[in-house]
């Protein structure tokens, strides 16, 4: 981390930030850690500006559950809900895209 930021702060200066905390978005501004707050949008229009392109999509790929890995949590606190809507998830299609980047 401290080659990243050595325009900003010495390496004395990232090993005393750099003790595991976890930063909000304002602290790890204020003490020279990213160089901007932004949102998702904000993320993209940048790397489009730093790679030269326009009209990038980003995919998010979640991780979907199987039934039975739903059901192996009994007895345990799930982080999940087997409600309607998760029922309904596993037992309808999925489309998945892939994009390898070639043109």
């Amino acid at each position: 981390m401290a080659e990243g930021r050595q325009d900003v702060l010495t390496k004395e200066e990232v090993r005393s930030l750099a003790d595991g905390s976890i930063y909000y978005a304002q602290e790890a501004l204020d003490n020279h850690l990213i160089d901007q707050v932004g949102y998702f949008r904000d993320a993209v229009d940048l790397t489009e500006k730093l790679a030269g392109i326009r009209g990038a999509r980003v995919i998010q790929y979640h991780e979907h559950y199987t039934i039975w890995q739903y059901l192996a949590a009994e007895g345990k606190t799930p982080s999940f809900k087997l409600d309607h809507s998760t029922v309904t998830e596993f037992t309808s299609p999925h489309l998945m895209y892939y994009w390898d980047g070639k043109k």
